[in-house]
Protein backbone atom coordinates (compact mmCIF):
# COMPACT_ATOMS: atom_id res chain seq x y z
CA UNK A 1 0.00 0.00 0.00
CA UNK A 2 2.79 2.22 1.06
CA UNK A 3 4.29 1.68 -2.17
CA UNK A 4 1.21 2.22 -4.00
CA UNK A 5 1.07 5.93 -2.91
CA UNK A 6 4.37 6.75 -3.84
CA UNK A 7 4.28 5.50 -7.02
CA UNK A 8 0.51 7.76 -7.12
CA UNK A 9 2.80 10.36 -5.68
CA UNK A 10 5.30 9.95 -8.30
CA UNK A 11 3.01 9.95 -11.28
CA UNK A 12 1.13 13.18 -10.31
CA UNK A 13 4.89 15.00 -10.64
CA UNK A 14 5.47 13.77 -13.34
CA UNK A 15 2.05 14.97 -14.68
CA UNK A 16 2.70 18.91 -12.98
CA UNK A 17 6.48 18.62 -14.73
CA UNK A 18 5.36 22.12 -15.89
CA UNK A 19 5.85 25.60 -14.03
CA UNK A 20 3.08 25.42 -11.39
CA UNK A 21 3.08 29.12 -10.80
CA UNK A 22 5.04 32.19 -11.85
CA UNK A 23 4.39 35.88 -10.39
CA UNK A 24 6.17 38.62 -9.38
CA UNK A 25 9.55 37.18 -9.31
CA UNK A 26 7.78 34.21 -7.52
CA UNK A 27 8.11 31.00 -8.96
CA UNK A 28 7.58 26.53 -7.69
CA UNK A 29 8.89 24.07 -9.93
CA UNK A 30 8.78 19.94 -9.13
CA UNK A 31 11.07 17.31 -10.51
CA UNK A 32 11.44 13.79 -9.64
CA UNK A 33 14.48 11.72 -10.01
CA UNK A 34 14.45 7.55 -9.81
CA UNK A 35 18.30 6.25 -8.91
CA UNK A 36 19.34 2.92 -9.34
CA UNK A 37 21.15 3.78 -5.43
CA UNK A 38 21.13 6.21 -3.05
CA UNK A 39 24.53 7.57 -2.67
CA UNK A 40 25.10 10.26 -0.45
CA UNK A 41 28.17 12.00 0.45
CA UNK A 42 30.11 8.42 -0.07
CA UNK A 43 28.09 6.61 1.53
CA UNK A 44 25.20 4.09 0.94
CA UNK A 45 22.48 6.05 2.61
CA UNK A 46 19.52 4.30 1.11
CA UNK A 47 19.62 0.70 2.87
CA UNK A 48 17.29 -0.95 4.27
CA UNK A 49 17.32 -1.69 8.11
CA UNK A 50 17.74 -5.44 7.22
CA UNK A 51 20.65 -4.49 4.68
CA UNK A 52 18.60 -4.89 1.68
CA UNK A 53 18.68 -2.66 -1.59
CA UNK A 54 16.37 -0.54 -3.47
CA UNK A 55 15.99 1.27 -6.40
CA UNK A 56 15.10 4.90 -5.08
CA UNK A 57 12.29 7.87 -6.09
CA UNK A 58 13.12 11.26 -4.88
CA UNK A 59 10.78 13.64 -5.44
CA UNK A 60 11.48 18.05 -5.15
CA UNK A 61 9.09 20.46 -4.70
CA UNK A 62 11.46 23.82 -4.51
CA UNK A 63 10.00 27.68 -4.38
CA UNK A 64 11.76 30.62 -5.05
CA UNK A 65 11.56 34.44 -4.19
CA UNK A 66 14.16 36.81 -5.18
CA UNK A 67 17.09 35.62 -3.36
CA UNK A 68 15.56 33.55 -1.19
CA UNK A 69 14.82 29.82 -2.02
CA UNK A 70 12.80 27.18 0.37
CA UNK A 71 12.51 23.44 -0.87
CA UNK A 72 11.58 20.08 -0.35
CA UNK A 73 13.48 16.58 -1.02
CA UNK A 74 12.90 13.29 -0.67
CA UNK A 75 13.92 9.50 -1.28
CA UNK A 76 12.10 6.70 -0.90
CA UNK A 77 13.34 3.07 -1.43
CA UNK A 78 10.86 1.40 -3.52
CA UNK A 79 11.12 -1.79 -2.09
CA UNK A 80 13.00 -1.69 1.14
CA UNK A 81 10.89 0.96 3.38
CA UNK A 82 13.16 3.76 3.48
CA UNK A 83 11.76 7.04 3.94
CA UNK A 84 13.55 10.29 4.35
CA UNK A 85 12.24 14.01 4.08
CA UNK A 86 14.50 16.99 3.89
CA UNK A 87 13.78 20.60 4.30
CA UNK A 88 15.85 23.55 3.54
CA UNK A 89 15.93 27.15 3.50
CA UNK A 90 18.52 29.24 1.37
CA UNK A 91 19.33 32.89 0.73
CA UNK A 92 21.62 33.70 -1.83
CA UNK A 93 23.84 36.63 -2.32
CA UNK A 94 25.44 36.79 -6.19
CA UNK A 95 27.42 33.30 -5.98
CA UNK A 96 27.64 32.89 -2.71
CA UNK A 97 24.63 31.34 -0.54
CA UNK A 98 23.54 30.36 3.20
CA UNK A 99 21.24 27.56 3.69
CA UNK A 100 19.26 25.55 6.91
CA UNK A 101 19.04 21.76 6.21
CA UNK A 102 16.49 19.70 8.23
CA UNK A 103 16.86 16.08 7.48
CA UNK A 104 14.45 13.42 8.41
CA UNK A 105 15.90 10.07 8.37
CA UNK A 106 14.47 6.84 9.70
CA UNK A 107 16.28 4.87 12.38
CA UNK A 108 16.10 1.94 14.54
CA UNK A 109 16.46 2.15 18.09
CA UNK A 110 17.87 -0.69 20.30
CA UNK A 111 13.84 -2.76 20.70
CA UNK A 112 13.53 -2.42 16.84
CA UNK A 113 10.93 0.28 16.63
CA UNK A 114 11.28 2.63 13.73
CA UNK A 115 11.70 6.17 14.10
CA UNK A 116 12.29 9.29 12.19
CA UNK A 117 11.36 9.65 8.44
CA UNK A 118 8.70 11.41 8.06
CA UNK A 119 7.74 15.74 8.45
CA UNK A 120 9.06 16.15 12.36
CA UNK A 121 8.79 19.69 13.51
CA UNK A 122 12.20 21.51 12.67
CA UNK A 123 14.52 20.33 14.54
CA UNK A 124 12.76 17.47 16.16
CA UNK A 125 14.58 14.84 18.19
CA UNK A 126 13.13 12.06 16.79
CA UNK A 127 15.64 11.02 13.66
CA UNK A 128 16.07 15.05 12.79
CA UNK A 129 19.70 16.17 12.30
CA UNK A 130 20.22 20.11 11.50
CA UNK A 131 23.08 21.73 9.00
CA UNK A 132 24.14 24.68 7.62
CA UNK A 133 25.76 24.87 4.47
CA UNK A 134 27.80 27.99 3.07
CA UNK A 135 28.50 27.80 -0.80
CA UNK A 136 29.98 29.28 -3.43
CA UNK A 137 29.36 28.16 -7.24
CA UNK A 138 31.56 29.90 -10.11
CA UNK A 139 30.08 31.34 -13.60
CA UNK A 140 30.00 30.03 -16.67
CA UNK A 141 34.08 31.27 -16.88
CA UNK A 142 35.05 29.43 -13.98
CA UNK A 143 32.23 26.57 -13.11
CA UNK A 144 33.55 25.74 -9.69
CA UNK A 145 31.81 24.70 -6.59
CA UNK A 146 32.79 24.89 -2.75
CA UNK A 147 30.90 24.15 0.48
CA UNK A 148 31.39 23.92 3.92
CA UNK A 149 28.41 21.56 5.87
CA UNK A 150 28.22 21.25 9.25
CA UNK A 151 25.98 19.78 11.73
CA UNK A 152 24.39 21.28 14.37
CA UNK A 153 21.67 19.62 16.01
CA UNK A 154 21.94 15.75 16.62
CA UNK A 155 25.41 15.26 15.11
CA UNK A 156 29.10 17.87 15.00
CA UNK A 157 30.25 16.33 11.76
CA UNK A 158 32.07 18.41 9.28
CA UNK A 159 32.04 18.24 5.60
CA UNK A 160 33.95 20.11 2.94
CA UNK A 161 33.59 19.64 -0.79
CA UNK A 162 34.89 21.02 -3.84
CA UNK A 163 33.73 20.58 -7.58
CA UNK A 164 33.99 21.32 -11.56
CA UNK A 165 31.55 21.43 -14.16
CA UNK A 166 32.61 20.47 -17.32
CA UNK A 167 29.82 21.57 -19.98
CA UNK A 168 31.51 22.02 -23.37
CA UNK A 169 29.81 22.34 -26.63
CA UNK A 170 32.33 19.30 -27.70
CA UNK A 171 31.49 16.91 -24.59
CA UNK A 172 28.57 15.41 -22.35
CA UNK A 173 27.96 17.60 -19.29
CA UNK A 174 30.15 16.37 -16.53
CA UNK A 175 30.34 16.99 -12.59
CA UNK A 176 33.75 16.14 -10.67
CA UNK A 177 33.19 16.47 -6.88
CA UNK A 178 35.91 15.64 -4.13
CA UNK A 179 34.77 15.58 -0.67
CA UNK A 180 36.30 15.07 3.05
CA UNK A 181 35.63 15.34 6.46
CA UNK A 182 38.19 16.98 8.47
CA UNK A 183 38.20 14.82 11.27
CA UNK A 184 36.45 11.13 12.80
CA UNK A 185 32.47 11.49 13.02
CA UNK A 186 29.51 10.06 11.46
CA UNK A 187 31.18 9.92 7.72
CA UNK A 188 34.41 8.15 8.59
CA UNK A 189 36.55 6.49 11.64
CA UNK A 190 38.88 9.20 10.76
CA UNK A 191 39.39 12.74 8.79
CA UNK A 192 39.79 12.28 5.45
CA UNK A 193 38.62 12.15 2.17
CA UNK A 194 35.50 10.45 1.68
CA UNK A 195 33.58 11.23 -1.92
CA UNK A 196 35.46 11.14 -4.80
CA UNK A 197 32.60 11.17 -7.96
CA UNK A 198 31.98 11.73 -11.64
CA UNK A 199 28.99 12.28 -12.74
CA UNK A 200 28.19 11.95 -16.77
CA UNK A 201 24.66 14.09 -17.62
CA UNK A 202 22.88 13.24 -20.96
CA UNK A 203 19.94 12.79 -23.42
CA UNK A 204 18.00 9.60 -25.00
CA UNK A 205 16.30 10.75 -28.02
CA UNK A 206 13.00 8.77 -28.56
CA UNK A 207 11.87 11.76 -31.33
CA UNK A 208 12.57 15.31 -32.67
CA UNK A 209 10.03 16.44 -30.15
CA UNK A 210 10.73 13.94 -26.79
CA UNK A 211 13.73 12.83 -25.14
CA UNK A 212 14.65 11.58 -21.67
CA UNK A 213 17.57 13.02 -19.59
CA UNK A 214 19.80 10.53 -17.75
CA UNK A 215 22.98 10.17 -15.99
CA UNK A 216 25.26 7.89 -14.42
CA UNK A 217 27.68 8.35 -11.31
CA UNK A 218 31.13 6.66 -10.55
CA UNK A 219 31.87 7.43 -6.88
CA UNK A 220 34.77 6.20 -4.77
CA UNK A 221 34.79 6.25 -1.02
CA UNK A 222 38.80 5.63 0.12
CA UNK A 223 38.08 5.53 3.39
CA UNK A 224 35.52 2.32 2.99
CA UNK A 225 37.41 1.07 0.09
CA UNK A 226 33.99 1.01 -2.12
CA UNK A 227 33.17 1.79 -5.08
CA UNK A 228 29.58 2.90 -6.31
CA UNK A 229 27.92 3.16 -9.60
CA UNK A 230 24.89 4.72 -9.81
CA UNK A 231 21.98 5.09 -12.88
CA UNK A 232 19.34 7.47 -13.01
CA UNK A 233 16.64 9.55 -14.55
CA UNK A 234 15.83 13.09 -14.26
CA UNK A 235 12.20 15.03 -14.97
CA UNK A 236 11.84 17.99 -13.87
CA UNK A 237 9.94 21.97 -15.08
CA UNK A 238 13.19 23.17 -15.41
Amino acid sequence: MKLRFRLIFVVILVLRSITIYSQDKISISAGVDVVSRYIWRGSNIGLGFDGSKSFHIQPSLIGTYKNIEVGYWGSFGATNGYSEYDLWAKYKLKQFSISIFDYNLPFEDENGNTHGGYFNIPFNSTGSFAEVNLAYTGDGKFPIYVSYNRFFYNDDATYLEAGYKFNTKNQLPMDFNVGMTPAAGSYAERGGIVNVSLKVSYDIHFTDRFKLPVFSSLIRNPQLGKNFFVVGLSLSTN
